[in-house]
């Protein structure tokens, strides 16, 4: 994104399990988060899940990361793997709701 934009940092906009990738990148790789983001809205979020599987976890990333590997993100016409990549995201997009699409028309409304 930042390629394509010419923008130094983004900012993060991130609703549910979207707000829990990044509180968990920001734990995990901070110098990440500080060279690419000037800001990150938390909408909605959730920071605490009652007995969470972690194999759930590890399955989700690997799907992630062989959709993207593999170019079957852009087969499927997902651009943003922070939203489809949670469980309920894949179930979303299977039953070929767009979620995110709404997501975006608020945000450009809002900004605008």
């Amino acid at each position: 994104v930042k390629e394509q934009t010419g923008v130094e940092k983004l900012t993060y906009v991130g609703m549910s399990s979207g707000t829990h990738t990044l509180f968990h990148s920001m734990a995990t790789n901070p110098d990440f988060v500080d060279a690419n983001l000037n800001l990150f809205v938390a909408m909605a979020p959730y920071l605490y899940v009652s007995e969470q599987v972690q194999e759930m976890n590890l399955f989700t990333a690997n799907l992630a990361h062989f959709a993207l590997r593999t170019g079957l993100c852009e087969l499927l016409g997902i651009f943003q793997i922070a939203d489809y990549f949670s469980v309920i995201g894949i179930f979303y997009h299977l039953l070929g709701l767009n979620f995110v699409a709404k997501t975006e028309e608020f945000m450009d409304q809002t900004v605008q």
